[in-house]
């Protein structure tokens, strides 16, 4: 019958208290109404005075919350956000997409296991994607090795600006040096002598070997970034030389 009907009609003398009750038994009605779209309409026909209590409204994996939100049954907000935690990454994705709010309220607790996967996604936006990068520190912290690295490489593509901040906290984090070098590369004419060698010195490869006092001679990877690098460096006298065949530079210290 509520298939059938896809309503339910005549409920203006009862109680909310009464509703929100049979909500939670459509919506929990899975095997019998596994469309989530129908037990979402059916629901929304009740009229309900007040959004769902989060813990009255079932978890799976589907987008019956997106099917809830859409209908204003459940709140956009970061409390129906961090309900889904528990479920699986497809689910909050699709989440994310229908969302009208979700960059006002998102931040590290509640991204940062995912951050790989939203930057991976399609579906996410690319707004949010700006946001996350263009405030990295925060994110930097508690994100995985893998969720920084798909931050890293989402900035270089799309030419988004780290902070000074968020490139120090990335060097001890995994990210891949030569990242970091693109990174740098932005901040290099306003960076202090002392500031570029403490990053040198964190980097992998020959890069410490150029903030050390010894006259080593050393070679980094033949690329654009690794060139403005050594421009700044010989323009900072800490560097002589340097001269580039294949994919290496071979570098002279002062």
């Amino acid at each position: 019958m509520l298939i059938s009907s896809k309503e339910i009609r005549e409920h203006e003398s009862h109680e909310n208290s009464e509703k929100l009750a049979l909500v939670k038994n459509i919506l929990s009605a899975n095997e019998h109404l596994p469309s989530t779209a129908l037990r979402a309409e059916i629901s929304a026909s009740l009229n309900l005075e007040c959004y769902l209590d989060l813990d009255d409204t079932p978890l799976e994996k589907s987008d019956l919350f997106v099917q809830l939100l859409k209908h204003d049954i459940i709140e956009d907000n970061a409390d129906t956000y961090t309900r889904l935690l528990g479920c699986d990454w497809k689910t909050r994705e699709h989440f994310i997409h229908n969302s009208r709010k979700f960059q006002e309220y998102m931040n590290s607790d509640l991204v940062k296991g995912d951050l790989d996967s939203l930057f991976l996604s399609n579906q996410v936006n690319i707004h949010i994607k700006n946001l996350i990068t263009d405030n990295a520190s925060e994110y930097i912290q508690d994100g995985t090795r893998k969720g920084l690295v798909q931050l890293v490489r989402f900035a270089i593509e799309h030419k988004r600006e780290l902070s000074i901040d968020a490139i120090g906290k990335l060097v001890s984090s995994g990210v891949p040096t030569q990242d970091v070098v693109i990174l740098l590369e932005h901040h290099l004419e306003i960076l202090s002598k002392d500031a570029i060698l403490a990053i040198l010195q964190s980097l992998d490869g020959d890069y410490p070997k150029l903030a050390s006092s010894a006259r080593d001679k050393l070679e980094v990877p033949n690329t654009p970034a690794n060139h403005a690098l050594l421009k700044r460096l010989k323009h900072l006298d800490i560097v002589s030389a340097y001269n580039s065949k294949d994919n290496t530079i071979k570098v002279g210290k002062v």
